[in-house]
């Protein structure tokens, strides 16, 4: 069995009971693919820390994106022992934009500072960024 794929041995859940769960006392609830995962006692020994409670009673996709040593095996086979069912087939939505669509079409609008000016390094564009717009960073 692949984590995050449908099993028809486990319960459907909506996404307004995972949302619910994001404190110890309710029980903490993420998802990853079809998947819904209790990490309530997972979280005290997460080598990464406090971190995964950002992904509390959502997705942790979006931060498995950006840290990627999440994208293994092991990984994957530690989160299934963590699995207490499926995501209810009636809140699965397509995240994959209509062919053609710009995927980044609907984020918010970026700070001219942090406007990407050219082709080189992005890391080189802010260059010009002065530390009264710090606040833009954090």
């Amino acid at each position: 069995m692949q984590a995050g794929h449908r099993r028809l041995d486990l319960p459907n859940y909506r996404l307004s009971e995972i949302t619910a769960r994001r404190t110890a006392d309710t029980g903490v609830w993420v998802t990853f693919g079809e998947g819904v995962y209790d990490i309530t006692d997972f979280m005290i020994g997460h080598p990464g820390g406090d971190k995964i409670g950002l992904a509390a009673g959502g997705s942790v996709e979006p931060f498995w994106d950006l840290y990627a040593i999440h994208h293994t095996e092991h990984v994957y086979a530690i989160l299934e022992t963590l699995r207490v069912g499926n995501i209810d087939p009636a809140d699965m939505v397509s995240t994959a934009p209509p062919s053609g669509e710009d995927p980044y079409s609907h984020e918010p609008r970026r700070h001219p500072a942090l406007q990407v000016t050219g082709p080189e390094n992005v890391c080189n564009n802010w260059k010009n960024v002065t530390s009264q717009e710090n606040f833009l960073f954090f």
